[in-house]
């Protein structure tokens, strides 16, 4: 079960805290035993990682995840999903207190889990209860539908697990527990996180299934994604009435009808825009980020200065 579902995906938040924790600390100073606890950490986002797709998988009715069918739809798996999910979550905790619990920010290290767990489950809660029942013959009711409520499900569901978590987690391990720098970099972070979540909802519409490993569905499943939201802004009296009558529906002729109406707004020259436009000003962001120097030594300074632009650079243009 583990092998199924932890070790497959990009490893993106893993690799992050092993990377970052190497450009964090000088290299005369990067002990085995710093490594092997930054290994550990990288491990239990993948753990938590494995966590959260699998019971998102069963709550949106998914069929594949990396390529292969999800982990439910497994012969003999069905419902016993839901407490292999409890399961990887438990290791999580464990690695943690097996290879941290000497480490002078052993609890703060803990408590930046427990806390980025509850941020994910009431991001998945808002995302779960903002679509209406669908009913055939009625309207699609896009009233909870607003930008404001698409940045708060992506900023709890994604921003804090998939980025803020991984960095700080980075900072603790490599011993830099100061609240304001924490603050500053988790601010960047969280922008980093929505800006990921907008690629994704992108990829679910116009990635390939082949690079990216998963069918998209966002349609069918009612999300509130970034380009329904931007569609609702852009369109005619006309072509909401199209995506009223066939957002929702999982007929293949519904979901063609909304990639209409999202081509004829040109959502994917919207969409690169914003792409572009945003790394610049995440990148700036940045480059004007600044410590006073009894916060953080101004070396120092420059190497969280560094993690921040290497994380904003892999998922710069990202096609998976």
């Amino acid at each position: 079960m583990i092998d199924y579902n932890v070790p497959h995906g990009k490893k993106l938040r893993g690799l992050c805290v092993y990377e970052s924790v190497l450009e964090l600390i000088e290299a005369e100073k990067q002990t085995e035993i710093l490594l092997d606890q930054a290994k550990a950490i990288g491990w239990c986002i993948e753990f938590l990682q494995g966590s959260f797709l699998i019971a998102d998988d069963m709550m949106d009715n998914s069929k594949t995840r990396r390529g292969r069918p999800c982990w439910y739809l497994n012969d003999n798996v069905g419902s016993v999903a839901i407490n292999d999910s409890f399961f990887l979550i438990s290791n999580v905790f464990t690695i943690i207190t097996e290879y941290l619990g000497n480490h002078p920010n052993y609890s703060k290290l803990f408590e930046l889990f427990n806390e980025t767990f509850t941020n994910t489950v009431i991001g998945q809660g808002l995302d779960l209860i903002t679509p209406p029942k669908v009913t055939d013959g009625c309207p699609f009711n896009f009233e909870n539908y607003t930008e404001e409520r698409y940045f708060s499900i992506v900023k709890w569901k994604t921003a804090f697990y998939s980025f803020s978590l991984p960095v700080q987690a980075a900072l603790l391990v490599s011993f830099i527990d100061s609240s304001e720098v924490h603050q500053k970099c988790r601010e960047i972070l969280i922008d980093m996180g929505c800006f990921f979540q907008v690629q994704d909802d992108y990829l679910d519409c116009y990635g390939d299934p082949k690079v990216t490993g998963k069918v998209g569905t966002d349609i069918e499943e009612s999300k509130c994604g970034w380009l329904i939201i931007k569609a609702l802004k852009k369109c005619s009296s006309e072509q909401r009435d199209i995506l009223e009558r066939y957002y929702g529906r999982s007929e293949p002729e519904g979901v063609s009808k909304v990639k209409d109406v999202y081509k004829q707004l040109n959502l994917v020259s919207d969409y690169e825009q914003f792409e572009r436009n945003e790394y610049e000003r995440i990148i700036n962001v940045i480059d004007n980020l600044c410590f006073d120097s009894s916060v953080l030594e101004i070396d120092k300074t420059q190497r969280v200065k560094n993690v921040l632009r290497m994380y904003a650079k892999k998922i710069f243009k990202r096609i998976k």
